[in-house]
């Protein structure tokens, strides 16, 4: 590649090609020289952009983010505000600096004068043993982070963590009943995005109404809308849309795709493509990704509802409902899940579950009981990744093993037999 000007190599090896350098190459420790203190003459104001911060990816290919100074510092400082956070708390960090979880709870430290202990990757398994030896009092649990702490059994050295506030989201109520009390902590949730910042939030001064993601921030105008941007009625589900009442609270779009950035913006409104709904008393629930919702026989259904009553069964530590071809038309129900540790239970056991708990309409037909899900470094499930396989063959299907969800119930054809004999 004769237009490279330098390759550099780390700095425990050394250049020129011995001990096995790359030949023609500098060492990396030469970009830490720090003799060279001019003014490089480059203004940095608060809306010159301060990073490119690319999008989860659980839906699909990520998008590079514009994000400019002013935002990632109101991002930090809305952080510390929600989370409660003063110079004695100690912030468990382990997301990658790729993510803007990584950077924002990084500048909630230095809003509150704190310290954080930086890890380079999540590890369920000692987990707990960091949060004892550092005094953490703080982290993010996105995705499934919270089931897989919950997966592992109770210890009653737990109830005396020094865990003060977990920020979570998703936020289900079952899951943050058995984390406050497992860890006498206070669990918070927003719903946000790199693009929109934290827009609808719940604090450690706020009431806890289960399933809610919150209430509007001050900084932010939310509406719920429909396909043409019509507000919606509260309790009537609809695209959540997003706009600051200040400049540069949100991103400053997608870099190389313009006409994305146009698309999100219609309408004068950042279009979040999630589905949501708020109620008579203001508190916004997030229903799921516009692209993870389900249609079976005419009815639209909600992923996010799906997995939360799935995990509502107690072997059950996380699961993921993702739509299949169905034969007709519309989707069938696949459903995944993981289980806690020391805890058995079948697919079988699984639909009565689901049967019991759920609008028959709901009701999976394919389930698998996985050891876990493709997952983005940020611990998401990659959800595109699953729809893409698809059910295989060793997924469990009830149509193959002879049930049959009524609007009264479960069938099987051996009592359909039976009935009719």
């Amino acid at each position: 590649m004769p237009g490279l000007a330098h390759i550099f190599v780390r700095a425990d090896q050394t250049a020129d090609g011995a001990g096995g350098g790359v030949p023609g190459s500098r060492n990396f420790a030469e970009l830490l020289a720090d003799d060279d203190e001019a003014n490089l003459g480059i203004e940095i104001r608060h809306d010159s952009t301060a990073g490119i911060i690319f999008t989860s990816g659980t839906t699909g290919p990520s998008k590079g983010v514009l994000l400019s100074h002013h935002y990632l510092a109101a991002y930090g400082a809305m952080y510390a505000d929600i989370n409660g956070l003063y110079s004695d708390d100690v912030v468990l960090n382990f997301l990658p600096f790729f993510h803007i979880g990584a950077k924002f709870q990084t500048i909630a430290t230095l809003v509150c004068g704190g310290r954080m202990r930086l890890l380079p990757r999540l590890s369920i398994s000692t987990f707990l043993d960091e949060v004892t030896t550092h005094g953490v009092t703080n982290f993010v649990a996105v995705g499934g982070v919270c089931n897989m702490l919950l997966s592992k059994p109770a210890r009653p050295e737990d109830a005396h963590s020094t865990i003060r506030t977990v920020y979570a989201v998703p936020d289900p109520a079952d899951v943050h009943e058995e984390m406050e009390q497992r860890f006498n902590c206070t669990m918070t949730t927003v719903y946000g995005s790199t693009e929109v910042g934290l827009p609808i939030f719940r604090g450690v001064g706020d009431q806890y109404r289960p399933g809610s993601c919150g209430r509007a921030n001050p900084y932010y105008e939310i509406r719920v809308v429909d396909e043409f941007d019509n507000e919606l009625p509260p309790g009537v589900a609809g695209e959540l849309v997003i706009r600051p009442k200040r400049p540069f609270l949100v991103g400053s779009g997608y870099i190389g795709m313009p006409d994305r950035t146009v698309a999100a913006w219609r309408n004068l409104w950042l279009h979040s493509g999630d589905r949501g709904r708020i109620d008579d008393d203001g508190w916004f629930y997030f229903e799921d990704r516009a692209t993870d919702s389900l249609r079976r026989r005419g009815e639209n259904i909600s992923s996010f509802e799906v997995e939360t009553l799935v995990t509502g069964h107690p072997a059950v530590s996380e699961a993921v409902a993702v739509a299949a071809p169905a034969e007709v038309g519309e989707d069938d129900v696949w459903v995944l899940v993981t289980l806690r540790e020391g805890h058995t239970t079948t697919p079988e056991e699984i639909l009565r579950h689901c049967a019991d708990t759920m609008p028959y309409f709901m009701v999976p037909r394919y389930i698998d009981i996985v050891e876990d899900f493709p997952r983005t470094p940020t611990a998401k499930v990659e959800k595109y990744k699953l729809r893409a396989a698809g059910p295989g063959p060793t997924t469990w299907d009830r149509e193959a093993h002879g049930w049959k969800v009524t609007r009264t119930g479960l069938v099987h054809d051996a009592d359909l037999l039976r009935s009719s004999t």
